[in-house]
């Protein structure tokens, strides 16, 4: 795939052998703070919207605050880390998000918890495009396809963890006691990133007029379009139900804190099945086929939902178990979709992280919000948002170069 006009690609610094392991690491860990910050909580929803004493939609905003502040983030500082250099705004990224985290925890309203979320939701963005972009900066392009894999399951299994510890802390110590772990967690990463990070891109000192002009140059690629939109819309889908499913597990279908993070742990266990085959096929398949096989997963979610639903009605049957389908699937896109579409940029792996990031957490606020907002108190709402995206990505698949 050859780099498009004003993207060359520089040959990646390897890092030291003895370094590998800790780079890998960190980046792993800097890939699910946005991940664990927007689930650790999310059994806690109702607690917290009657401290509060809004409605269970309001503080269902919080998740979507979180997703559209993370989203654009993304877009502030890949682009700025192209300008500057990885290491300054990851720094400051983290020293945020651990400053932010602990006003979670203080917030003693409704607003200042939301203010506190978009805060921690932009340091989590610096740390989340600085690990796809300085994985493109120090790996080969044949690799990344088993890194993103890699870093991904090691998401996954946060992703399974968070809600059923979060259910766990909010039983025992309320809402409030989630957030100060991840202060320290903030805290800890900063310092570990100011004393063994070393820069990975040269700085371009580009001028504003450029860089606007530059930020429009990954959606006119059509293969990273091809890529990105499958991923955003099944990423919506998926958020969906993680937004949804505190009223339609635990109100609806009356189910405890921790049987509800149990549940969504038995769910990502289809995510973490799709990344460890994406791992042992990457290198034989590659990201297109694999990305296929994921969008098919996805649409057959969709159908099998529908009809689960035709024929059992709204029942734990019907609505849960077919997300199964969709977490496998999304386990084979994601990690070989992110491949793909920063596989053309080189010298401005930054903004391309940025854009693919931005449309995957605009996809999910704004699908989990439309869900929220249509919702008649049952789960049709947001069964319907997750099946049309669902379809929509298989559709967009097309897009991808025939080549």
């Amino acid at each position: 795939m050859s780099a498009p006009h004003g993207f060359a690609t520089p040959a990646p610094e390897r890092p030291a052998a003895g370094a590998l392991p800790l780079l890998t690491a960190l980046l792993i860990t800097l890939g699910t703070l946005g991940e664990i910050s927007s689930q650790l909580y999310l059994p806690a929803l109702p607690e917290l919207a009657r401290e509060f004493q809004v409605g269970a939609a309001h503080a269902q905003g919080s998740l979507w605050v979180f997703l559209l502040a993370f989203g654009i983030g993304q877009l502030l500082f890949g682009p700025l880390s192209d300008r500057i250099g990885r290491r300054p705004v990851l720094l400051g990224g983290l020293a945020l998000f651990a400053a932010a985290s602990l006003g979670c925890a203080l917030a003693s309203s409704a607003a200042g918890f939301a203010l506190a979320r978009g805060l921690q939701a932009l340091g989590a963005a610096a740390a989340f495009v600085m690990s796809r972009a300085v994985a493109r900066d120090r790996y080969p392009l044949v690799q990344l396809p088993r890194l993103f894999a890699t870093m991904t399951l090691a998401l996954a299994i946060a992703v399974a963890a968070a809600p059923t510890l979060g259910g766990l802390i909010t039983e025992r110590w309320g809402w409030r006691a989630a957030f100060p772990p991840l202060a320290l967690l903030g805290a800890a990463l900063t310092l570990v990133a100011l004393l063994r990070f070393r820069e990975s891109h040269p700085a371009l000192g580009a001028g504003t007029v450029g860089l606007l002009r530059d930020y429009a140059a990954p959606l006119r690629e059509r293969a990273f379009l091809g890529y990105a939109l499958p991923m955003a819309l099944v990423y919506g889908a998926m958020l969906t139900y993680v937004s949804s499913a505190p009223v339609v597990v635990r109100e609806l279908l009356g189910a405890s804190p921790r049987q509800m993070g149990l549940l969504f742990g038995a769910i990502l266990s289809g995510f973490i099945v799709g990344i460890a085959a994406s791992r042992q096929l990457a290198a034989k398949l590659g990201p297109r086929r694999l990305t296929g096989y994921g969008v098919a997963l996805a649409l057959a979610f969709a159908l099998v939902t529908a009809l689960a639903c035709w024929r059992w009605g709204l029942e734990l049957r019907s609505v849960i178990a077919p997300q199964l389908l969709l977490t496998l699937g999304a386990g084979l896109l994601f990690p070989n979709a992110a491949a793909g579409a920063l596989a053309p940029f080189g010298a401005r792996a930054g903004l391309a992280a940025a854009q693919l990031g931005f449309l995957q957490m605009l996809a999910g606020a704004g699908f989990a919000l439309l869900a929220g907002l249509t919702s008649d108190g049952s789960a049709w709402s947001m069964l319907l948002v997750q099946t049309g995206c669902a379809a929509a990505a298989f559709l967009s698949f097309r897009l991808l170069p025939r080549a």
